[in-house]
């Protein structure tokens, strides 16, 4: 208003100047004319001027002011009703945007608004917050980038290229990530709109999350019913096939097309070898399943048998929809069951004519079959014996072995001996029974148990037991006849080896008795020592004997002890280097820590000494007789050689019996008694002994004898 009340002073003021400039212009012109100088005239026109003047003006602005109210008017009703159409259309904005935010927020589809430009999410909906759990304030003016929301952002890249190309994007799947992390399969459909003259997407997104899950597992559920090797069979509710597998129709030969819509009972009727059908399908309206093996026939004719388990399908209200059935192809293990049937019964045929008595157990031993001859003979029922029922007819001094015997031959699943007593039933005493038994394998060589046999061996075993005593009886005769051959043989030698040295005694000490007065000094002495080495001669000789009798009746001794093994070694050979007169030189050598060394000192002694004595009396012509001592690990070795005559090596085999001599030894006194002392002191010592020897050349006999640790001996104090 007040820009045209301006705009109207303007124009007036513009009017008036016009006006009045004209008017008085044209008056005086006028008058000057006209009155021809006169003054009264001009006076009375001036007059006249004047109040045309205010008559002219006064109509000029009359109709300029009038022209300026219509006008005024006019954008008076014209804005009068601009303002009304703005309210309006306020009016119909704000209730507009009020429907929008109803609309929008109360939408059940998550909805976003994302404006383009800087991808900040402008506003969400309350289905979109519920479909991805962020508050309003964790996504409003953030990216969806920001928040994780995009499974694979070149998918986010697509929808906004299609946008701007396209204005629109439809039924777009993607995959997002919620709050939580989990992630869900979506369907994207987005418009390209223009809010402040900004480009913003309007999104709405349909969760299929659950939906593609069941697609997924029908897709899984077909895979499956494809692939399954058991026969998958569904009928509706008047028990026509809906479906039927690639299983069903390997099995049955019927090719789905040719039985889809057809009676189940047509195509795959079953028969229960014991249950009628109808119990069958009374069953499953009572209980809604139904489990067993039936007999169904193919499409050629033949038959096939089946494990079946079939469920009956209802609804809500419990009215029957049809039912679903998997059955399983059990022809094969049938046939293999009648064959094993028919098998078992030729087997127990067999078993109950055959005379000995024949068994089979399980995996644990117990019995699983016992023949009529183990009937017979225990007087026990078969039903009384299966299990471990057999056990009760075993002797009760047995038992327990024989259960041990057996249960280690499960563990390692070998063959087993049992030698054990059984009860007679008709002679009302135990007899001595043999079962053998041998481990039993399916063929894929699971072990299944054991299968045997029981055959009495009372006789036997008497005959096997006076066989023994037989025995016993022989070695006995054996034994003194061995004992006679040595007694006659220590007689023969005995009596030659005595009947030297016994002349030598009597001889000398009759030169004593008749010239004793007159026999000098040094002469009495050397008889008086002839007597005495030929005296000691016969009691080493009968030490010898003592030494063999002993070892051959087990009362030889063995008592080890700690002995210092060189001061041993060096006093037995002081002892030969005195007896032997200075022919052989004696040389000793030792190697190895030998001063507290566990052996019998006795024993050692008769090893050193008849080894030493034979290295000497065996080298008639002197040389050298070489002891070595050597400690190897916990044994101590001892080495003697020589080079005497040597043994035969057809000799060596008798070496170490009693009253054996070389064949050739000759003249050379001795009694074959020394290396059978030898062989069995080192046999009470455990030990070994070994003969290396060449005749001409000389001899080694190699000993070598475990050291007795000391806390297994006794040592007194």
């Amino acid at each position: 208003m007040r820009t045209l009340l301006s705009r109207f002073d303007v124009r007036v003021s513009l009017a008036y100047g016009i006006v009045a400039t004209l008017w008085i212009l044209l008056s005086d012109s006028a008058l000057v004319f006209l009155a021809g100088g006169n003054t009264s005239i001009i006076a009375t026109v001036g007059a006249l001027k004047g109040v045309g003047f205010m008559v002219v003006t006064t109509v000029a602005l009359f109709v300029i002011l009038r022209a300026e109210l219509r006008k005024r008017d006019r954008l008076e009703e014209k804005l009068q009703s601009d303002v009304t159409e703005r309210t309006h259309a306020v009016e119909a904005l704000q209730q507009s945007e009020s429907r929008f935010e109803t609309i929008f927020h109360g939408s059940p589809v998550p909805t976003a608004i994302t404006r383009l430009g800087d991808a900040h999410v402008v506003d969400v909906n309350d289905a979109w917050i519920a479909l991805f759990g962020f508050d309003r304030d964790e996504i409003i003016g953030h990216t969806t980038i920001e928040v994780g929301l995009w499974a694979a952002p070149q998918q986010r890249t697509t929808v906004i290229d299609s946008l701007f190309d396209e204005h629109r994007v439809r039924n777009m799947v993607i995959d997002a990530r919620t709050k939580s992390g989990a992630w869900i399969t979506l369907v994207l459909s987005s418009d390209l709109i223009f809010l402040g003259g900004e480009p913003h997407a309007v999104s709405m997104f349909y969760d299929i999350t659950e939906q593609k899950e069941i697609e997924e597992q029908r897709r899984y559920q077909a895979l499956l019913m494809r692939n399954v090797s058991d026969a998958v069979i569904s009928t509706d509710g008047d028990m026509k096939i809906r479906s039927w597998n690639p299983a069903a129709e390997m099995l049955y030969g019927w090719k789905a097309e040719e039985v889809i819509g057809k009676p189940i009972a047509d195509i795959a009727r079953g028969e229960h070898e014991t249950i009628p059908q109808n119990e069958i399908m009374a069953e499953l309206r009572t209980h809604g399943s139904w489990f067993g093996e039936v007999s169904q026939k193919r499409k050629d004719g033949s038959k096939v048998y089946v494990l079946a388990s079939t469920s009956l399908v209802t609804n809500q209200a419990g009215n029957r929809l049809g039912l679903v059935s998997v059955n399983k192809d059990i022809t094969e293990r049938k046939q293999m069951e009648l064959a094993l049937r028919e098998s078992e019964q030729r087997f127990r045929t067999m078993a109950d004519t055959a005379p000995a008595m024949l068994w089979t157990t399980d995996t644990e031993g117990g019995a699983t079959f016992l023949s009529r001859a183990w009937c017979d003979f225990t007087g026990q029922a078969e039903a009384s014996g299966l299990g471990w029922g057999w056990m009760e007819m075993v002797h009760p001094e047995d038992r327990a072995g024989v259960v041990s015997r057996f249960r280690e031959a499960i563990k390692s699943q070998t063959s087993v001996q049992i030698e054990t007593r059984l009860w007679h039933g008709s002679t009302g005493e135990y007899r001595w029974v043999m079962g053998p038994g041998s481990p039993r394998y399916s063929e894929q060589g699971e072990f299944l148990g054991y299968i045997g046999s029981v055959m009495d061996v009372t006789e036997r075993r008497q005959a096997q037991e006076d066989l023994r005593a037989a025995e016993l009886l022989r070695m006995e005769l054996d034994k003194e006849r061995e004992l006679l051959e040595l007694k006659e043989r220590f007689i023969s030698i005995v009596s030659h080896e005595f009947r030297t040295p016994l002349s030598v005694i009597v001889f000398s000490a009759e030169l004593m008795q008749q010239y004793y007065d007159q026999m000098p000094r040094e002469r009495q002495v050397k008889h008086v020592h002839e007597i005495m080495m030929q005296g000691q001669f016969m009691v080493d000789l009968l030490d010898d004997v003592l030494t063999v009798n002993k070892a051959r009746s087990g009362k030889l001794e063995f008592n080890p002890l700690p002995i210092d093994v060189v001061a041993f070694c060096e006093a037995t050979l002081e002892r030969m280097h005195a007896v032997d007169r200075g022919l052989h030189e004696f040389v000793f050598t030792h190697k190895g820590d030998l001063t507290h060394v566990i052996l019998d000192e006795k024993l050692l002694q008769h090893i050193l000494v008849n080894l030493l004595s034979n290295a000497v009396k065996y080298s008639p012509h002197g040389g050298d007789v070489h002891l070595d001592v050597t400690l190897e690990n916990s044994d101590i070795v001892f080495r003697v050689s020589d080079e005497g005559i040597g043994i035969p090596p057809d000799n060596l085999v008798r070496l170490y019996e009693p009253f054996y001599r070389a064949e050739n030894t000759g003249d050379i006194s001795g009694t074959g008694l020394g290396t059978a002392i030898i062989k069995d002191s080192v046999d009470l010592h455990k030990g070994s002994i070994l003969c290396e020897s060449e005749v001409g050349v000389g001899t080694t006999f190699t000993v070598r004898l475990p050291t007795v640790p000391i806390a297994k001996i006794n040592v007194p104090e």
